[in-house]
Parts: structure tokens; sequence; C-alpha cells
């Protein structure tokens, strides 16, 4: 131990003297070591073998070599007779011995003083040895003993070593800050230390509150977080002791953390609050702790922006002052950030929905320079917040991409290290078991050899899935990583995943399904769903396929699609308003015959969503257009939804109106004002319909239009003007044969016959639109010419 070690151990121990109940001088004045008994002695220990050094396991002796009385006695007569001023020389000599030091000194013996169980606690090795001596000492505890408890019970609760990744086969360096050993998606902690752990936090949260008055900042931040953790690994929900420590945090408007709170202080405390989530319902805690994050950021560090952000996006805290400050705090530490770190940032940012572009530029381009360090979940998480960010750095994801390849190409199921291990589903299920020496938090006591089953740093199942969903919702092309993933998957055996990642994988491949090979993978992935999860799936899983299955444009199996129709109908009033709106628009496309599901829809719509207000008006108008065209007749509902949109002006969109107006004559509702609103938005504004909405508005009156109906009459009067006006907006034979089809049913009437056959000619006179297939075009044109000849009203 060095000299310097020596003196800060030496001024430990004079502080620890000051502690209650261990008043136990440290050496004689003459540099003997004192023989009065400790007050803290060991149980089963005799007083003699208690006492001694307060330090724990001192590796030097400290020699002070004093004057001698009569020595000291000359000095003063000496100085008496001096002409000279007086001046007394009151330093002591010192003189350090130095002794070997023990190799291991790991707190075996049982601890005799206030430091040594400091010492104890922080360094047991296991949750046995932790509970005896929370049980054997409990009654010599203060509150650092405590907190040095909690701190430690997470770190000696594992996972299952099969669920814990080893990061070192992606790297060529250790990263700072970065554990070489994390826990995969859904990780399970060891069953014992699920009993263990419980009770022994459990305790601890009961001794807790009588301590809580004497913790500082950094000691209250440390044991939310140890919390956390625990809340995290399943073992403690939520300790009673909580509002105990964010009082001592809150004590004098947050005076304490103002004074003696640092950055990691901040970072431990959301972290933990953020595992928790039982904070939300505290918004002035969050806010204090904003506001304390806004006037420091100064203080956070490079490790700790990531973790602070992290936690408020966890919390749900979207003040736009509050990222703004982490940008610039994250700006400031751009070349010091780990790829881990900017993973994180990203992730945060993501969730908060905060942009800055430039910060983004930033990050990007410290991972740019990091490429060899950033691992397939670093990967994974910075695509998948770009995708929810709609932020497309190409250079980046290609970059990325080209690193995902390389990871699939080593472990995949053709690659190098594949060929000794099999290859599980998207090349992230394969187990390799070693024998090895572990050293990481959460896994297995460090330095400890022992069998280890670990999983290598490779893509996770949901790790591969979102980054397969990331580049799909960006629109980016990446032939090379789908092309790697969907050999690994079509070599497998058996596919087999959660239902959050075949949804997923399911949704990347279903626009790529004219390819056989893709369309072999679409259906194995689809038929994996339906038998393994189709029966619990949940509702945004269960969305996300059908999404899936209507890009995909496929036919499918009529006895597939009633099984899903029936698990939508099951599920209903689980659904978000937007996903059942988008599982009904899969419907009527896929299977337009699934009645029962729409009947279902309609019921909770009515019944549920409307009348709690848990609804806008486009999404309700979407579900009752679905509902109407799966088969369901609802006038209440129709009605209901058009109340909907008259609480609000009819301010939607003009496409919003039309789809209402249609789906209520469809249900057999006609309202006036409905009617008037639609033909004063036309009139008013031409262009604020799309064509398709024009087209099925078209279709819409004419389905119904009779001759003394002069309002629906004027309706399509007003429409063809406005296709008059936007004919040669006409793109494609879609659109052109929605607009010929309207025409044939609104053009029935003598009032609306010559403005549909006038409307055809100047669709005839531009070339049937600018779309292909204009030679088929003109021959639907003059059939539907011919068919209106001879309908137009008689001349006066």
């Amino acid at each position: 131990m060095s000299d310097v070690a020596q003196t800060n151990t030496r001024n430990a121990c004079d502080r620890s003297t000051e502690q209650p109940g261990l008043k136990q001088p440290l050496i004689s004045a003459a540099g003997g070591g004192s023989q009065q008994h400790s007050r803290f002695t060991a149980p089963g220990a005799s007083p003699s073998q208690s006492a001694g050094h307060i330090c724990a396991r001192p590796t030097s002796l400290l020699h002070v070599q004093l004057s001698t009385h009569t020595a000291t006695a000359n000095a003063w007569a000496s100085l008496s007779t001096s002409s000279h001023s007086l001046t007394i020389n009151n330093r002591p000599t010192i003189t350090y011995v130095p002794l070997p030091e023990s190799p291991h000194d790991q707190y075996d013996s049982p601890p005799t003083n206030y430091i040594q169980l400091i010492g104890a606690l922080s360094k047991a090795k296991d949750l046995a040895k932790l509970q005896k001596l929370v049980d054997e000492y409990q009654d010599k505890f203060e509150a650092v003993h405590v907190c040095a408890a909690i701190a430690k019970l997470p770190k000696l609760i594992y996972y299952r070593s099969g669920d814990i990744v080893d990061r070192s086969d992606s790297v060529v360096a250790p990263i700072h800050g970065v554990p070489r050993f994390v826990p995969v998606h859904g990780a399970r902690v060891r069953d014992n230390h699920v009993v263990l752990g419980a009770a022994l936090a459990a305790q601890l949260d009961a001794m807790l509150p009588k301590f809580v008055g004497a913790c500082y900042p950094r000691q209250v931040a440390n044991m939310v977080w140890a919390f956390g953790e625990l809340a995290k690994k399943g073992v403690l929900a939520q300790p009673s002791s909580l509002p105990h420590l964010l009082l001592q945090i809150k004590k004098g408007n947050y005076q304490q953390l103002d004074i003696h709170g640092t950055g990691v202080d901040l970072a431990q405390l959301l972290k933990g609050l953020g595992h928790l989530q039982t904070q939300r319902d505290d918004p002035g805690l969050i806010s204090a702790l904003a506001s304390f994050t806004r006037r420091h950021s100064n203080k956070l560090g490079p490790r700790d922006v990531p973790m602070v952000a992290w936690g408020f996006a966890k919390l749900g805290h979207r003040e736009h002052t509050l990222y703004q400050a982490l940008s610039e705090a994250a700006t400031r530490h751009s070349l010091s950030l780990a790829p881990h770190s900017i993973a994180i940032m990203f992730w945060a940012l993501s969730r908060a929905g905060y942009t800055d572009a430039a910060l983004f530029g930033r990050l990007a381009a410290g991972l740019r320079a990091q490429l060899v360090l950033v691992v397939p979940q670093d990967i994974a998480m910075v695509t998948h917040a770009a995708a929810r960010l709609g932020y497309v750095d190409k250079g980046l994801m290609d970059m990325l991409a080209r690193k995902a390849v390389r990871v699939l190409d080593r472990w995949g199921a053709g690659g190098r290290a594949a060929r000794s291990h099999p290859a599980g589903f998207a090349v992230a299920g394969t187990v390799e078991t070693s024998m090895g020496t572990c050293a990481h938090e959460g896994g297995v006591a460090a330095g400890t050899p022992v069998a280890v089953a670990c999983v290598s740093s490779r893509f996770e199942d949901i790790g591969i899935a979102n980054t397969l969903e990331a580049y799909t919702r960006l629109g980016l092309k990446q032939p090379a990583l789908f092309a790697a993933v969907a050999n690994n998957i079509l070599a497998e055996d058996k596919v087999q995943a959660s239902a959050s990642v075949l949804s997923k994988v399911l949704f990347s491949y279903a626009a790529g399904t004219h390819d056989p090979a893709i369309l072999e993978l679409f259906q194995r992935l689809l038929a994996a769903f339906h038998g393994q999860h189709l029966s619990k799936c949940t509702p945004v899983h269960l969305a996300k396929v059908c999404v899936a299955l209507q890009a995909a444009g496929q036919a499918q199996d009529k006895a597939l699609l009633d099984d899903f129709a029936d698990r939508a109908a099951a599920i209903v009033a689980a659904f978000e308003p937007e996903e059942l709106a988008t599982v009904l628009g899969a419907f009527v496309q896929l299977h337009p015959s699934a009645l029962s599901l729409g009947a279902a829809a309609a019921s909770h719509t009515l019944t549920s969503l409307l009348p709690s207000r848990g609804i806008d008006t486009e999404t309700a108008v979407s579900i009752l257009s679905a509902c109407a065209m799966l088969g369901v007749v609802s006038p209440d509902l129709a009605r209901a939804v058009e109340q909907l949109a008259m609480s609000g002006d009819f301010t939607v969109d003009t496409d919003v109106l039309v789809s209402l107006w249609v789906s209520a004559s469809k249900m057999q509702v006609q309202d006036g004002r409905l009617t008037e609103a639609l033909q004063d938005r036309l009139s008013a504004n031409p262009a604020s319909a799309s064509i398709d909405a024009l087209a099925e508005l078209l279709q819409g009156v004419g389905a119904r239009l009779t001759a003394a109906d002069a309002a629906g009459a004027q309706l399509v009067l007003t429409a063809c003007g406005s296709l008059q006006v936007r004919s040669g907006e006409i793109r494609t034979e879609g659109e052109m044969a929605g607009v010929i089809q309207g025409l044939l049913m609104a053009g029935a009437q003598p009032a609306t016959a010559d403005a549909c056959t006038s409307l055809l000619t100047t669709l005839r006179l531009h070339g049937g639109g600018s779309g292909g297939g204009v030679e088929e075009t003109q021959v639907m044109i003059e059939e539907a010419r011919a068919e209106l000849a001879g309908k137009g009203a008689p001349a006066p």
C-alpha cells in the first residue's frame, strides 16, 4: 500500500472513532497499540480477539518517534538562553515501515468494528453471506450499513446463465462503463435467487425507514437504484420505504440535492425511478428533478447524460427544455460517448419525441468513428430509435446494415462460428457452453470459475426483428441484410420465437412476397405465429400481423383468416382505437365476410369508445367505414359518429367527411347537416378532396340516388365539377377505374347523366389520365359513355 493510501486510510480511521459505540483509541502517544477492548465484538469472539486497530487489515505499522522527556527539557533550556526569537517544533517525525500484504483479503473473518462491517457487506460473495451478516449484525447497523447492504443485494441476484450475452465476441477492446456480460431481452432470474433475494429485500426494506434521516443524497440515490434493479429482476415490485427515501430528497425544497447532489447521483436516482415506474403520479418530484437537471447539466459526465435521459424518457417526461439541456450536455461529451451510450441516447430521445438534427449528426459521427466497438444490441437500439423519430441518415444506416451482415455471416447458419454450433431463430438462439471466468454484474460472482452457458454477442431475436422493422418503416432497402436473415431462418428445421418477434419480421418481409423465397419464408413465419401465439396474442401483435397480411397481398386460407377474425373479435375491447381501425381495414381487404368481427367492433365503439370520448373523429369514421364494408348495419353507430363530427363543427379533412357521409348512407342514415357541410366544403375548395375520395362519393351517392333526391343530385354535380378541374391529376388505372365506376352509378338519373357524360368526355380528351394502360382506359370510357347515352334530361 502506498504512503498516500496509508495516510488516507489513517484519516478515515481517525474519523471513524467519532461513531457511537466505537470509542477505541487508534494508537498511543508513544506509538503502541491501545489495550482497551472495543465495544464492537464479533459473535463468538473474545474481547482480546476483537481488540486492536480499527482499520480493516492494516498493511503497514506506523511508528511515531517522539523526543524523550529529557531531550525536550534540554531543548527548552537551550531555547530559553537563545537571543533569537523562540519557535516551537511541534511536528513529530513519522517513519513508514512497510509490511508484506496478504494476497487474499476478502473479509473472511468476522468484522470487529464499524469499518470492517461496511467492508464485509460490500464484499459479500453471495446471498447467503449477505443474509448472515444482516441477521447477526443488524443491531449494530447504522445508515451506511443498511445502504451498503441494499446496494449490494441486486448484484448478488443472478440471471440464468443461458440468458446472458457475452459482448466480447463483437468488440476488439473492452468499453469503459459497459459490462462484458448483459442479460438478453426477457432474461429470467434464477429461481432460488428470487426466493432468497425477495426475503432479504423485504427485511432490509423494513429496516430502512428508521435510518433514512441520516442518509445523504448519494446514499438515497444508490438505494433507489438498487430497488429499481430489484424491481427489474422481479424480486421486489414496490418497496414500502421508497416514500421515505424520496421524502429525504425533497427535504427543504430539495436543498440536500442542490448542495450535495452530483451528476452520478441524479443518474442513479432516475435510473431507479425509471425501473420502478411508481413516480408517474408524483409530477412534483419529476419536475423538481428536471429543474435540477437543467440547472446542473454541467455536472453530468459522459456516462450520466444517457442514463438521465433514459430515466426521464422512461418516466414519460417530455419537457422540451429538459431535453434541450441534455442535448447540449451530450454535445459537450460527444467525443467521449461510447457506442452503447450513444445508442441509449438515441433511444431516450426517440421515446421522448425530441428531435435535434445537429445532435443526431454528432451522435451518428461518434458511431461511425467507433464502428469496430458497435455490437448488435447497439445496432438494434439505434435503428429502432431512428424509425420512431423518422430520422434518416443513409450513410449511418448503410454502415450499421453492413455491420449487421458481418455479424450474421459470422454467427449465422453458414458462418464459420456457426459450423460448430446450431443456429437459432434469426441467428439469435444459439447457446454456448464453456468453462470460463465471469466477472459481471447480475451474472455470477466476479472471478469465480464456473460452467457458463451464455449467448454470444449476436443479435437477439427481438434485436434483429427491431432492426428489420426499422429499415422497413424508414423505406430503406437493405437486400443483403434481409437476405442474410431470411437464409438463416429458412435453414432452421423449426421456426420458434415470441409473438413480438414473429409479428415484426412478418411486417418487414410482407412487401417482398413476390419473390418465391420470401413468400416461402412469409408462409413459414405466418404458420408459426398461427400455431404458437394466435390463441393468446396481444392486440399489438395481431394488428401488426394483419397489416403484414394486407401488405403481402397474397390470398390466404379462409380457415386461417377465420381464426384471425375470431381472435380479433374475442379481444376487441383490448384494442386501442387506432389498432382496431387498422385491423378492420385489413379485414375489409383480406376477408370482407368477417361479419362477426365487424359487429363486435361496432358494438364496442358504440358502447365504450364513443361514450368515454376515448376516440377521435377520424379514427371513429375509419371504424364506421370498415364496419359498413364488412356488412354491419348500425344506424345508432352512424348517428353517434356524426354527432362526434358535428361537435367539432366538421373541422376534419374533406376525405374524412366523404367517408362519413358514404358510411352513414350505407347504414341508412341521412343527415341534411352533413350533406350541407360536405357540399359547402367541395364548393369552396374543389381540391380539398382526393381523387379516390371523390370517386367514393360518386359511388356512394349513386347507390342511393333517386329522381326525387335533389340534395344528392347537387352533390354529384359538385363532385363532377371538382373532377373536371382536376382531371389531369388522375395518375393511376385504379383511380381512373374508381372515377368511371362512380360516374356510371351517379349518372343513372336524368339530373346527373349529362354532367357525368361531360366528365367522361373530358377524361377521354386527356387520354384517359397519365397512368399506364391508356388503351384499356379509353375502352372503359367509351363503354361508360355508351351506357349513359339517352339517360340525360330531355331538352327543354
